[in-house]
């Protein structure tokens, strides 16, 4: 399979994202308290301590000099220290704006299937989803939308029309998206649940086929429904911008629980085959699982689904016998294990160092490095170049 080039290069930000939010912890998107910060602030003595006021007076401000330019070196730098905060925030929680400061964004801008998408992801409010399915039901992305609501994840429809019937948003996504791979997973996942293995196998297998994994994170980034959301209810400029790069980071990676079902669904088969002494038919299921993984660590993804993509891989590989080399791995799965546990210890260590240089960042800085991300799509170099900015030392 293909990948979507752009989408690739914003995977690494994604995992980034996600175990930055291992150290601040997630909150519900619906919850209006703060993270806990003060491990995190702990660490990185550059980031004001939340109990200190964000017009704090600089240190640099005490020196009998220049009045007027110790007031404007404070101001700036709390202005500095007023994004980094959002910044680091937003690692812990989504931003979020209540329905009142919706709505006269949908005034000016219409109710289109981005808008009412856009209000979805950022209020939490199921009303927008609701409508944006009844209005534009052939719409691939309020198909995917709703593929990955939690009511469908988890089975917990109950009496409503737009999510009772799996199959049949399954089946338009594909419609909708033939060339795009994730419809066809989140259809062999549909078959599994309605007890079809064979039929899901044989989704799994057309999925491998397809030139794009997309969940259009990318597209949803550069459109940046969500800064303009942030800015017509009031924030900001600069505050809006980050909110809305940071919503669209988080929302890119709904569905990790979708396909973290269905790496379930192809162990248990996978398990099933060596049991059976079907040594070959565990590898093609093995092959399977770790080629899903691996678009989920590298395809663009946000929020849980890296990890689950790791996962997966990980639990695919254990399976298998592990000193016997396999020429599609190129390895044996012992190796690849280990070698899976030093890329994530990698990422990790990137993690670090990405967070250190946001914590020494100014606001221009800042707001370059999500103008770098969002023109071209190459988080990766837009990381690179932060980073670079403040080398840990």
């Amino acid at each position: 399979m293909k990948l979507n080039r752009p989408l690739c290069v914003l995977g690494l930000i994604c995992v980034v994202l996600t175990v930055l939010a291992w150290f601040v912890g997630r909150e519900d998107r619906t919850s209006k308290a703060s993270p806990d910060l003060s491990k995190v602030l702990s660490e990185h003595s550059s980031v004001p301590n939340p109990s200190t006021p964000i017009f704090a007076k600089s240190e640099h401000a005490t020196q009998p000099t220049n009045t007027n330019a110790e007031e404007e070196t404070s101001s700036l730098e709390n202005e500095d220290q007023r994004l980094r905060r959002l910044f680091i925030e937003a690692v812990g929680s989504p931003p979020g704006l209540p329905d009142d400061d919706i709505e006269p964004y949908l005034q000016q801008h219409g109710r289109s299937a981005s808008t009412l998408l856009a209000a979805w992801r950022v209020s939490g409010s199921d009303q927008y989803l609701r409508e944006a399915a009844t209005k534009f039901p052939d719409d691939p992305r309020v198909q995917f939308a709703l593929l990955t609501t939690t009511e469908f994840v988890f089975g917990e429809s109950g009496d409503n029309p737009l999510l009772g019937d799996h199959r049949k948003w399954t089946d338009r996504f594909k419609q909708s998206s033939p060339d795009n791979a994730l419809a066809y997973y989140f259809s062999a996942e549909e078959y599994f649940q309605q007890k079809q293995p064979d039929q899901a196998l044989k989704e799994i297998m057309t999925a491998s086929t397809k030139p794009v994994f997309d969940d259009y994170s990318l597209a949803t980034m550069q459109d940046n429904e969500y800064g303009q959301m942030f800015l017509t209810a009031g924030h900001p400029p600069a505050e809006a911008q980050v909110e809305g790069f940071m919503t669209a980071m988080w929302t890119s990676g709904r569905y990790g629980y979708n396909m973290r079902w269905l790496g379930g669904d192809l162990a248990i088969a996978e398990a099933t085959c060596i049991t059976n002494s079907d040594l070959s038919g565990a590898q093609n299921l093995a092959k399977s699982a770790i080629t899903l993984a691996r678009e989920m660590r590298t395809g663009g993804f946000c929020g849980q689904s890296p990890l689950f993509g790791f996962q997966i891989e990980e639990t695919a590989l254990k399976k298998l016998p592990p000193d016997v080399p396999l020429d599609w791995l190129g390895k044996t799965p012992s190796t690849a294990l280990v070698d899976l546990a030093r890329e994530q210890e990698h990422l990790r260590a990137t993690a670090g160092q990405f967070l250190k240089a946001v914590d020494q960042s100014t606001q221009p800085e800042i707001l370059e490095f999500i103008n770098r991300a969002q023109r071209s799509g190459d988080m990766t170099a837009a990381m690179q170049w932060l980073t670079a900015l403040h080398p840990t030392r």
